[in-house]
């Protein structure tokens, strides 16, 4: 009697939410069938035409771009074709993020081709690439935290928008070049190709920081993402990305902000930037002005999930459970498969004590993205309330498997082997947790009932010692 009057005492069950960040706070794993690892290599031919005003080596770099982007949707078809048979739905736009992010390019050969451009002699440099596919490597885009996937594929899209843009515009370029009479001209467009040049080279950083952002190399990337704001220094994409390491891997907040506002500055409709600084409102608890900027990165991309996903989270802190529960069904609208939509409306549930709908959401959530540590967690939760504490410890059980070091679970699953009376289990629990948290006062104080229960009557003091040094009483 004594000890079940002091678990619900200390009962606190913690709800864990879907993860906010561009790289998810808890690592959530897809299970992908076993299969023996293909790689395919594809070739690629690029050429550009350059002009008297450009360097050569700009002129070489263009054309193996070319030659990349050409390799790249030969390696996209296969591919899409590869993820359809991991049962993994990937839309285009994600599959093209996917291969930019995956491709390794093995050798690049250069041609100089002279050629006859309005009545003169010009140059061409023709390129061309061998490239290679590791199908590990879809398996390994396949682990990662759909927030984040949306995320990167947003970004992806915006680059090549900017990538396009520059072409472009270097293509007008040449037109203009051809037509020019005074020294004054010649030095006006001369400048102009100099721009496009360094936006081009910037954005060529921008996409090598990227890289190494998703191979964790976090230093490597802010470098490169600072080169590409030294190159362009309009490169916003350049700035939301430095801005979002600055504050997640390097806990910069005031640098992260400059960066995010400087950004702004240049690219107001960039919905993004909005959605990164929402975090640092998130993480300094200034939970309107959270919602604020999702709102903004919202009305910029009335598709984006992940804003919705996490603008719901915000209301949910706030406990407008409502608006939360609106935000959440809006996201699911949007895509049906949005695992952090269902973990996180599951939460409401949990609020209305809508024990059934909460389970079924968190279900859901884990039918979508298998290995859904988050989502398991807070299944044993509400089983815990159903006193369904068997069920409970199997659901925790799951979330340790997958993420070992979850403090909460081992927590929460100690308390259901107590409740169940299996005192060693719950001992080895609450040890656990002692391990990864020396200051955790609930674990020592319920370690210690359990040890009055099996009777060792000299730990239980300790720990009963212990917890009270610690505030736990």
């Amino acid at each position: 009697m004594y000890i079940k009057k002091n678990l619900r005492r200390m009962i606190t069950i913690s709800i864990l939410a879907g993860s906010l960040t561009f790289a998810p706070e808890i690592n959530c794993f897809v299970s992908i069938p076993i299969a023996h690892a293909e790689i395919q290599m594809y070739e690629g031919i690029g050429e550009y035409i350059m002009s008297d005003f450009e360097k050569h080596d700009i002129a070489k770099q263009r054309a193996k771009v070319r030659a990349e982007q050409a390799a790249k949707e030969k390696a996209g078809v296969y591919l899409k074709t590869y993820s359809k048979t991991v049962n993994a739905a990937l839309t285009d736009d994600e599959v093209s993020t996917m291969t930019n992010n995956i491709v390794k390019i093995l050798d690049v050969k250069y041609e100089p081709v002279p050629i006859e451009v309005s009545n003169t002699t010009g140059l061409m440099y023709r390129a061309k690439v061998k490239v290679n596919i590791d199908t590990d490597g879809v398996n390994n885009w396949l682990k990662r935290d759909l927030q984040e996937r949306e995320v990167v594929t947003l970004q992806n899209i915006e680059i090549q928008k900017s990538n396009t843009q520059n072409d472009k515009r270097t293509e007008e370029l040449k037109l203009q070049a051809a037509k020019i009479k005074t020294e004054s001209e010649k030095e006006k467009i001369k400048s102009e190709f100099e721009k496009m040049d360094n936006e081009f080279l910037s954005n060529q950083k921008l996409e090598e920081g990227n890289n190494y952002y998703l191979n964790n190399e976090y230093e490597k990337a802010i470098d490169c993402y600072s080169e590409a704001i030294k190159l362009n220094p309009k490169n916003y994409i350049a700035y939301c990305n430095r801005g979002l390491l600055n504050f997640q891997i390097k806990g910069k907040k005031d640098d992260a902000m400059k960066d995010f506002n400087e950004g702004i500055k240049i690219n107001s409709n960039y919905s993004l930037i909005y959605y990164n600084r929402a975090l640092i409102h998130y993480v300094a608890q200034r939970y309107d002005n959270a919602i604020d900027d999702f709102g903004k990165a919202i009305e910029l991309d009335p598709n984006f999930t992940a804003a919705y996903t996490n603008r719901g989270l915000m209301f949910y802190v706030q406990k407008k459970f409502d608006k939360a529960m609106s935000d959440y069904n809006k996201a699911l609208k949007i895509n049906p498969n949005f695992a952090p939509a269902y973990n996180n409306r599951g939460l409401v549930y949990f609020e209305y004590k809508k024990y059934d709908e909460a389970i079924s959401d968190y279900k859901n959530a884990i039918k979508n993205y298998d290995n859904y540590a988050e989502a398991y967690y807070n299944c044993g939760n509400v089983y815990i309330q159903l006193q369904n504490y068997e069920l409970a410890a199997d659901y925790y059980s799951r979330a340790i498997e997958i993420f070992e070091n979850f403090t909460q679970a081992y927590f929460n699953r100690g308390i259901a082997y107590t409740t169940l009376q299996k005192y060693n289990l719950a001992i080895s629990d609450f040890t656990k947790v002692i391990e990864l948290e020396p200051n955790f006062g609930a674990a020592y104080k319920i370690r210690g009932l359990c040890y009055l229960e099996l009777g060792n009557n000299e730990k239980a003091q300790s720990d009963l010692n212990k917890a009270a040094e610690l505030g736990v009483e």
